[in-house]
């Protein structure tokens, strides 16, 4: 009879122990899930710069490479590069260069006759002789600076690229590098992503002061080799009102 009196007590005490034991299951395994589910979502947005960097690299890798090349390419042609000069919107006189690379790869620029109107009433004609040399001086310097960006060299794009952002217009992507050659320039090289062929390069930059801005944009074409080059380059001082359009042209193979 004791023992009968003590059963429901026994039956009581065992349901509470196994409603606990579920109770302890159910927490935990709600918080196995919340916690395992946490990275898993945390983790999905650095996919995106994770794989776009690589994409990136790769292009200006090929563009160094494109560069390099092109570069190497050149040794074998001489060529004409035409220099138009323009003051306030009107041409003033024109340059016409032969080009070729020397032994070390380095460009010589020898001066070719030009027909004697195309220097009248210019830079060159019957400015005052202060005024003009002032142009002159100008002028060169606005050249040096394009030569210096353009064509753009390998081994500083290699050294620069960690300053290298990129941006989508259209069916074309721009590698931008700022403060590129000096502070506060902008060099922006346009390519087509599918092939790597590069485009266009526009440099936003200055002569000896800032407030002599310089704004350069080439067109780059290729010869049959696919050799690379700037076939028409656009150089805008406004400060002076001048600008410089550049063509690179008649290119023909050396025969010795």
């Amino acid at each position: 009879m004791k023992a009968l009196r003590w059963f429901p007590l026994i039956a009581g005490a065992l349901a509470l122990a196994l409603v606990a034991a579920a109770n302890a299951s159910t927490t935990k395994n709600s918080s196995h899930h919340a916690t395992s589910s946490t990275p898993a979502h945390a983790s999905a947005p650095a996919a995106t710069p994770a794989s776009a960097a690589p994409a990136a690299d790769e292009h200006l890798a090929a563009v160094r490479k494109d560069l390099e090349q092109s570069a190497h390419n050149l040794r074998q042609y001489h060529w004409k590069e035409t220099i138009v000069v323009s003051l306030k919107g009107e041409d003033k006189s024109t340059i016409v260069n032969s080009v070729a690379c020397n032994g070390t790869g380095k460009l010589v620029r020898t001066p070719e006759p030009v027909p004697a109107n195309s220097q009248m009433n210019g830079v060159r004609g019957a400015t005052p002789s202060a005024e003009k040399a002032e142009l002159q001086a100008y002028e060169h310097s606005a050249v040096a600076l394009m030569r210096s960006y353009i064509p753009a060299d390998p081994a500083r794009l290699r050294k620069e690229a960690g300053k290298m952002t990129t941006s989508t217009e259209g069916d074309h992507v721009r590698l931008i590098f700022r403060d590129y050659q000096k502070p506060g320039d902008q060099v922006t090289f346009e390519l087509n992503p599918s092939s790597n062929q590069l485009t266009s390069v526009s440099v936003n930059s200055y002569l000896a002061s800032a407030k002599d801005v310089v704004n350069l944009s080439a067109d780059m074409s290729s010869l049959a080799d696919g050799t690379i080059y700037p076939s028409r380059i656009r150089v805008d001082t406004p400060a002076k009102n001048m600008g410089l359009t550049v063509t690179n042209g008649e290119f023909q193979k050396k025969t010795t």
